[in-house]
């Protein structure tokens, strides 16, 4: 069977797989689904990361449905469905229960369809440059800024082009791993996917899709990114920044709460496995490394973590409780980075965040 007919074949059991079929139905189609199911050999062109990338013809349910890493996703919770109940008992915490459904509101699917030609050799998806091999990750909202200004016209791609560029418009900053946006080439061929809560057709008729306009800020020994997106729709930008403002402080508060608590190592992640719908994973954190940078008068940490991730994941917000962290700013908050080996019972991990000033160096350190 040739790859057309495979994916043909692929199209229509999906098609006829109702809500009405026995169990043992609905499981024999995903069999003969997944028989015909092959990962695109891009896959391990990404070293640990962990950016999951399409096959034409099938559906991200394929690539979970085919999951080693984590087979059934039993400890991923839809993100819609998500409540204290899924919390361990020590943090059952209406406060951190709030601030995770904030939080995941801000959590975006990212879609890429562009592989920038100054990916080095040691980048993911290097043989693939210039190529516009679809891939998705995560990513999570950072700024929100409505501007009316006539010197700043939005820079969508609809008002670059137009003589009549719109001055009333709203710009929303996203950050994700660097592996998953590079630069600017592939930020104006990625689109942030906003509300995938679910798979349930109603719900996905609210969400939104806003498009990739610039990098805004990047570090390659981080691993991070941040991009701008623009948008028209200020009542959706208020939307997403009434999710945003109260966040900080709610984090802050959680965080002096929990300060003496010395056993505490919750490590929460928000992200879109597989590309579907958006889940949270929670466990602990298990390591975290602190590296300088005496140049920026910087300090920055990374996590390791038992959290479950999975292709996908890549660039997904990381939250951390724990450790006393009242002198770094979350401005760069933690992505994830790299998925462990789960075979050998490697943790996950996280990129660089939690820059923190460190004025005692002193101008000659």
């Amino acid at each position: 069977m040739d790859n057309t007919t495979a994916v043909g074949t692929s199209k229509r059991i999906i098609k006829e797989s109702e809500d009405g079929d026995s169990p043992d139905v609905k499981r024999t189609k995903i069999e003969c689904t997944l028989s015909l199911y092959s990962p695109h050999p891009a896959l391990a062109d990404q070293g640990k990361h962990e950016v999951e990338v399409c096959v034409e013809g099938y559906e991200g349910s394929m690539s979970w449905n085919a999951c080693l890493k984590n087979p059934g996703h039993a400890n991923f919770i839809l993100a819609s469905e998500f409540s204290l109940t899924h919390l361990p008992a020590q943090y059952r915490d209406t406060d951190i229960l709030k601030f995770i459904k904030l939080w995941v509101e801000l959590t975006v699917k990212l879609s890429i369809c562009a592989t920038s030609q100054d990916r080095t050799v040691a980048d993911p998806f290097y043989k693939y440059r210039g190529m516009p091999l679809i891939r998705s990750g995560t990513g999570k909202v950072t700024d929100v800024q409505i501007i009316e200004d006539d010197k700043f016209p939005c820079p969508c791609s609809q008002c670059i082009s137009s003589k009549d560029p719109c001055t009333k418009w709203a710009a929303i900053w996203v950050m994700t791993a660097l592996h998953v946006v590079f630069d600017d080439i592939e930020v104006e061929k990625t689109s942030a996917i906003f509300h995938y809560d679910n798979e349930d057709l109603t719900t996905k008729k609210n969400m939104t899709t806003l498009y990739g306009c610039r990098v805004v800020d990047s570090n390659r020994h981080g691993d991070w990114c941040k991009f701008e997106c623009a948008t028209h729709d200020l009542e959706f930008a208020t939307q997403i920044n009434n999710a945003l403002t109260p966040l900080m402080g709610l984090a802050e508060m959680i965080q002096e709460r929990y300060r003496d608590d010395v056993n505490i190592n919750m490590a929460i992640i928000a992200s879109h496995p597989h590309g579907c719908a958006k889940y949270v994973t929670v466990g602990e954190w298990r390591e975290m490394e602190t590296f300088e940078n005496k140049k920026e008068n910087l300090a920055w940490t990374t996590y390791t973590y038992s959290t479950g991730t999975c292709k996908g994941s890549s660039g997904a917000p990381v939250w951390i409780l724990g450790p006393d962290r009242s002198n770094l700013y979350a401005y760069y908050s933690h992505v994830h980075s790299e998925g462990g080996d789960h075979t050998k019972g490697e943790p996950n991990k996280s990129g660089a965040g939690d820059v923190s000033k460190k004025w005692d160096w002193g101008e000659d350190a």
